[in-house]
C-alpha cells in the first residue's frame, strides 16, 4: 500500500509513533507540527519527507490524512481534511464535544471517504476471542472496568474520561450498544479537569460500571465480567485471561487461565486503516463509533453537572 500518500498532522508523543507505522505501511509523504522542533526532528528521522507548520502547505498533495494532535484541534482539522475529500484517520476522542462529532458526520453522509477513529484497544487478541466466553459475557449482570494509573504530566488538557475512560466506553459500546442511561462521579487533583471519573452504564438487563483515573497508586487495566453464567477477567495489562464456570466433582471453583500475546496496536490500527482505502471497504473503528463514544461522554459530563449543582 506503498502508493497511498499519507500526510500526518502532529509529531509529539505518540505521532513519532504514529509516523514510524505510515512510513513502513504507506508513504509516508509529510508530517505537519507549528513547532519546529517537532519537524525538525522528524525531518532527521525521515529525511525524504516533506514538513511544513500547516497542513495546508500539503493537504492536495496526499491521499489521506492522520490526525494525532491534542483533542482540540481534531474538529478543525478534521473538518479540512473531509472538505478536501481525503480519508481520514483521528487518534481518540475524535472530537471535544459531541456536537461537532455530528458536525463531521454530516460532512461524510456519503460515507465516500474512508474515516477510521484510533479507539485501538479493539487490538487486544482477548476482544477478538471475547465470543469464546459467550456464557460469562452474554450472561452477565455487572460488568466492571478499571483503568488506572499515576499521573504522568501528560494529556492535562483534557479530562480523564477522554484521555482513559473512552477506551473503555468505546469496549463497552462494541459489546452491550449503546446504555440508557449513566450515572457518574469524577473529582479534579492535578489538572484544571477531572483526573478521577466512576461512571454506571445502565442497560436493560445488566449495569457496566467504568472507573478511570490518573491519579491512582496502582497501574490496572482490566475487565471484568459477574453473573449466572460464570466469572470472566481479561487483564489487559497482563494479557491474561482468567474464566470460570463451575465446579468440580469435589465442589470447588475451577478457575482456567490464558495468556495472550502482545500486539503492536497502533500498526494494526493503521495497517486496517490502508486496508480499508484500497479495498474500498467498511474502517475498523467507523466514525459512527467515534461519535456514539462521544454521545456517553456528553451523558456522563450532563451526571457531573447534575451532581456539582
Amino acid at each position: 500500500m506503498k502508493e497511498i500518500k499519507v500526510a500526518l498532522v502532529g509529531y509529539g508523543h505518540l505521532g513519532k509513533w504514529h509516523a514510524q507505522k505510515a512510513d513502513s505501511l504507506a508513504s509516508l509523504y509529510a508530517v505537519i507540527d507549528p513547532i519546529a522542533e517537532n519537524t525538525e526532528r522528524a525531518k532527521e528521522n525521515f529525511p525524504n519527507i516533506k514538513t511544513a507548520s500547516e497542513l495546508d502547505e500539503v493537504l492536495s498533495e496526499v491521499d489521506a490524512v492522520l490526525v494525532v494532535t491534542p483533542t482540540k484541534y481534531h474538529f478543525e482539522l478534521c473538518q479540512k481534511v473531509l472538505k478536501a475529500g481525503k480519508h481520514l484517520f483521528c487518534e481518540k476522542p475524535v472530537t471535544e464535544t459531541y456536537k461537532q462529532a455530528l458536525d463531521l458526520g454530516k460532512l461524510n453522509d456519503s460515507n465516500s471517504l474512508v474515516v477510521q477513529v484510533g479507539h485501538s484497544e479493539r487490538c487486544h487478541e482477548a476482544i477478538e476471542f471475547i465470543k469464546k466466553y459467550e456464557t460469562q459475557t452474554s450472561k452477565s449482570k455487572v460488568v466492571k472496568f478499571t483503568r488506572t494509573s499515576s499521573f504522568k504530566g501528560r494529556a492535562g488538557d483534557v479530562s480523564v474520561i477522554e484521555d482513559l475512560m473512552i477506551h473503555d466506553i468505546d469496549l463497552a459500546l462494541l459489546l452491550f450498544g449503546s446504555p440508557k442511561t449513566t450515572k457518574s462521579f469524577a473529582y479534579k487533583k492535578y489538572t484544571d479537569h477531572y483526573d478521577y471519573c466512576l461512571s454506571e452504564l445502565i442497560y436493560e438487563n445488566r449495569s457496566v460500571f467504568i472507573e478511570a483515573s490518573r491519579v491512582a497508586i496502582d497501574e490496572i487495566r482490566e475487565v471484568k465480567f459477574h453473573g449466572d453464567g460464570g466469572e470472566l477477567k481479561i487483564d489487559l495489562l497482563n494479557l491474561e485471561v482468567s474464566s470460570s464456570t463451575g465446579l468440580n466433582k469435589e465442589g470447588i471453583q475451577v478457575i482456567h487461565q490464558e495468556s495472550y500475546e502482545k500486539r503492536d496496536h497502533l500498526y494494526i490500527e493503521q495497517e486496517k486503516f490502508y486496508q480499508a482505502i484500497s479495498d474500498k471497504s467498511d474502517p475498523f473503528v467507523s466514525l459512527e463509533d467515534g461519535i456514539k463514544a462521544m454521545q456517553v461522554i456528553e451523558m456522563i459530563k450532563k451526571d457531573l453537572l447534575e451532581y456539582e449543582s
